[in-house]
């Protein structure tokens, strides 16, 4: 699947798509999360509230510049 095609995916609400969009960006946004961190729940918490604003406003990406750079 495409990053395209994951992201219009989770527009929709695909729960498939949801998964991958996760597992291909939820390690480099752990790393930011640890960053900010005083211990791993409270990175894994904020990992949670990050995907949950970014499945929330994912129909807000225009598709102009990197997705990367948008979700973080």
């Amino acid at each position: 699947m495409t990053e395209y095609e994951i992201i219009e995916g989770c527009i929709n609400q695909d729960a498939k798509c949801q998964r991958a969009l996760f597992d291909r960006y939820a390690g480099k946004m752990m790393g930011v999360c640890t960053r900010y961190a005083k211990d791993t729940m409270e990175a894994e918490d904020m990992l949670q509230d990050a995907f949950i604003k970014v499945f929330q406003y994912i129909g807000q990406f225009k598709f102009e510049g990197a997705f990367e750079g948008w979700i973080r």
